[in-house]
């Protein structure tokens, strides 16, 4: 056997510089210097014997057959030249068979070794040292042992007598070969890789190297009975039969590796089917079996992220050691990989010019790269090195180009797999997002908790959100330290200005991933972040309005892709939800809180009005008030006055609801200030007139009717201040009158003048007091329901009670409206004289 080429189990890859430990390659010294040194010591003594000629062609033939050695294992060549070199020990003795084998098993190594490697000590030195030394002991030991069991040098012919001596040196010769491999693998590689490699070669050994050694004395007798022709054929028939033992074991070998070629592939596949959900056992898996193909102390595997049209490292492996992928060098592999279609070989960085600029590590020298597709779509690529030129085949390139197929099938799937579970774990996310934000209604609250579960779920850097508000994009909340401090001073970025204020004019979603190269980016003047580098923002929309903006940004490039944009979209969308919800729960509480002061309002206000009407002998009196809205202006009101008489007040202030009840409350307290007492009526609203104008500052003013009765005479005095003119009807007569009185509204101008008008009710008479909401209410004609309607129902309901007129005029009233909403408040008061029995 003699140390050569390393193999690996799918293909035969070239010759490479075997590496040896501290004992093995002491030992390798101690055999190489033993064996020449004990050859050298013998050739002193016993000098050389046999023609120079001859020992030359021997010398060729030896080295000849080496060459048509063939590999079973890394670490070993079985071939025939075992029957040249025990030829030459039968012919020239043992000292002089040794240096035959000797020098051509060096010649043989030493040339090899110069031809394919840089200079190694190990390879260039140590190996032809180790195989010399040993063949030299080989030769000696098994040459000596031939001649002591009565061996004749050289044969004159085949004998039985010699068949002991024979088989002693082949037997010696064989196992003093294996004996020194042996020894050597258990040193360099432990016991068991020994006792493996016996395994592995012993049918080859004696097939090969052990049972054709018979033919070894046939041909030292040929050469000695025969001649030199005779010779020349059996060496030429010799080196024939090498060549045809070479090319079946070749054959052989071939079908073994495409055996485990197919083995191997079927195993990677059903390894990438277990594995395909996994990105990095993907990786794992394609460094196995690439270095199973092809050794290499330098592998990278990189895929292509087509999100941000990047590569992802995955696996980085340098002298043997396994480096931080993330630290990969990747210069020169995107360009590549955007145009590869096929695996390249470079079989020699100095000698090839015109390869691509890759990245490579210190000292390569060759290199292999594999790019992975998917269809026609390139997804990743190989990439192994060597700091041996000549390190990789095109055999090698088939096979990994091969393996490349079958591994961007399973990142293809596992690609898909992990997009989506990434989407799902996403959509999760997403969920439990907007369930939490979904149950806060105070939108402070709101946006506070958004900003920290986005950062927490999804891990940005930095996470904000602002409201649009007309012309300005308001801060709200955001991470970070400056949170508060913008809150509190109100941070705002108008619309249009940077990529904020962009996406709230446009209402569409911006990603930047690279903000260097984005015109619509403006640098935040606080540097929230220490270099903003990628900014995505997208609106918060319910419909088509938009309500404000979520931002993301990174301090890293590329930082963001289609997935951060989907689910930013999906949050912005759920969260503007919230925040819509949010802003209406709190409308309608301030509804509710309004509507409960309102009614607590009215329900004040209502209590302002006379309880009951006051019970006056030979009177009926009635009042009816309702608000066009919660609260009125309209009011009434009852005042009991000196010597027997009363006071009746019906108002109605300028304006609707809140307002104008304010005003009645002022009002009514100023006129009753102003007419208790013996002041006349004239005087009276004079006098509450500068009350109301001392008391209020606003433009509301109010109309007021007021009438004194004295109920003993039927006296009636009324003062008109720019009131609808009170109704009176005179059954005795059938007439239906209207009480007119000059008179201007109260709380405009001062000084005022009244005019006080005097009247008498006789039995049967009625006096309506009412406000403009009675005769101005409108039906879907926009028709008033008038004075004249208002007299028409008086005059046919007089004779019932002041309580069932006003039911009337209700009813009158309503039916004239129909559907059409009133906006204005009500009020009437009825007094009715009534008739004594006597009068009757």
């Amino acid at each position: 056997m003699t140390n050569d080429l390393s193999v690996r189990r799918l293909a035969s890859p070239p010759a490479t510089p075997m590496r040896l430990g501290l004992t093995a390659r002491l030992y390798q010294v101690f055999i190489g210097g033993l064996g020449l040194g004990l050859l050298l010591l013998l050739t002193a003594r016993f000098g050389l014997t046999g023609h120079y000629l001859i020992l030359a062609v021997f010398l060729v033939l030896s080295t000849l057959i080496k060459r048509a050695g063939f590999r079973i294992v890394p670490e070993a060549t079985h071939s025939l030249v075992g029957i040249a070199d025990i030829a030459a020990i039968l012919l020239f003795g043992p000292v002089t068979g040794a240096w035959v084998a000797a020098l051509s098993e060096a010649a043989y190594l030493g040339a090899h070794a110069f031809r394919r490697f840089p200079f190694h000590p190990t390879t260039h030195l140590g190996t032809p040292l180790f195989n010399a030394g040993l063949k030299s002991l080989m030769a000696l030991i098994s040459g000596e042992l031939f001649l002591r069991l009565g061996g004749v040098i050289p044969p004159q012919s085949v004998e039985l007598g010699q068949v002991i001596p024979m088989s002693a040196l082949f037997l010696s010769w064989f196992l003093l070969d294996h004996l020194g491999w042996f020894v050597r693998v258990a040193l360099a590689e432990g016991g068991d890789a020994a006792w493996t490699f016996l395994r592995r070669v012993w049918f080859w050994s004696i097939t090969v190297e052990l049972l054709p050694l018979p033919f070894a004395p046939l041909m030292a007798a040929v050469l000695t009975r025969l001649g030199a022709t005779e010779f020349a054929i059996l060496a030429g028939t010799l080196i024939a039969l090498s060549l045809i033992v070479h090319r079946q074991a070749t054959t052989r070998q071939e079908l073994n590796e495409r055996v485990a070629e197919l083995i191997t592939f079927e195993e990677l596949g059903q390894a990438i089917v277990s594995a395909q959900m996994d990105l990095k056992r993907l990786g794992d898996l394609a460094y196995e079996y690439a270095t199973r193909v092809a050794t290499s102390a330098d592998f990278r595997l990189v895929l292509v992220d087509p999100e941000k049209n990047a590569l992802r490292p995955v696996l980085w492996v340098e002298d043997g050691e396994r480096r931080p992928a993330d630290k990969m060098p990747l210069d020169g592999l995107n360009e590549w990989l955007r145009d590869a279609r096929e695996a390249q070989l470079v079989t020699d960085t100095q000698q090839q010019p015109g390869q691509p600029e890759l990245a490579l590590m210190n000292g390569t020298r060759s290199w292999l790269a594999v790019p992975l597709l998917a269809g026609r779509d390139i997804i990743g690529g190989m990439l192994l090195e060597s700091e041996t030129p000549h390190a990789f085949t095109l055999d090698q390139l088939r096979l990994l180009s091969t393996l490349g197929s079958q591994l961007a099938v399973g990142v293809e799937n596992a690609r898909l797999y992990e997009r989506e579970w990434k989407r799902a774990i996403q959509l999760s996310a997403i969920s439990e997002v907007s369930r939490q934000v979904a149950a806060i209604i105070n939108l402070d609250e709101l946006f506070n908790r958004v900003v920290q579960l986005v950062q927490a779920s999804f891990g940005y850097d930095f996470v904000q959100i602002l409201t649009v508000q007309e012309d300005s994009v308001i801060f709200r909340a955001s991470t970070g330290f400056l949170n508060e401090a913008r809150r509190i001073r109100g941070y705002t970025i108008a619309k249009g200005h940077g990529i904020i204020g962009w996406v709230a004019s446009h209402g569409e979603p911006l990603l930047a991933n690279d903000v260097a190269h984005e015109p619509r980016y403006s640098p935040d003047p606080e540097a929230v972040l220490r270099s903003t580098r990628s900014e995505l923002s997208v609106p918060l929309k319910v419909e088509t309005r938009v309500l404000g903006v979520l931002d993301v940004q990174s301090n890293r490039l590329n930082a963001f892709d289609k997935d951060d944009l989907f689910v930013l979209q999906t949050l912005a969308d759920q969260i503007a939800v919230a925040i819509e919800e949010a802003r209406l729960y709190q409308e309608t509480l301030a509804r509710q809180r309004l509507e409960q002061e309102l009614a607590l309002a009215a329900e004040i206000q209502s209590s302002l009005l006379p309880e009951s009407p006051p019970d006056i002998p030979g009177w009926a009196v009635a009042a009816f008030w309702r608000p066009a809205l919660e609260m009125a202006g309209d009011f009434y009101d009852f005042l009991t006055l000196t010597e027997g008489r009363y006071g009746f007040v019906i108002a109605d202030v300028s304006d609707k609801g809140i307002p104008a009840a304010i005003f009645m409350a002022v009002a009514r307290s100023s006129i009753r200030a102003s007419v208790l007492g013996r002041r006349a009526p004239a005087e009276a609203l004079e006098r509450a007139n500068t009350l109301l104008l001392k008391d209020t500052r606003t433009d509301m003013f109010v109309t007021l009717c007021y009438c004194i009765l004295d109920p003993s005479r039927g006296a009636l005095v009324y003062v008109n201040a720019g009131h609808t003119p009170p109704l009176m009807y005179r059954p005795a007569t059938d007439q239906a009158e209207y009480l007119t009185s000059h008179g201007i509204v109260l709380g405009a101008i001062e000084p005022i003048h009244l005019e006080e008008q005097c009247t008498e009710m006789e039995p049967g008479d009625v006096l309506v007091l009412y406000t403009d909401g009675v005769t101005e209410a409108i039906n879907m004609a926009e028709e008033d329901f008038g004075e004249e309607r208002l007299a028409q129902v008086v005059r046919q309901a007089h004779h019932q009670s002041p309580a069932d007129i006003i039911n009337s005029i209700i009813s009158a009233v309503t039916a004239h409206a129909g559907d059409m909403e009133q906006f204005d408040d009500f009020a009437l008061v009825v007094i009715k004289r009534e008739i004594t029995p006597q009068e009757k």
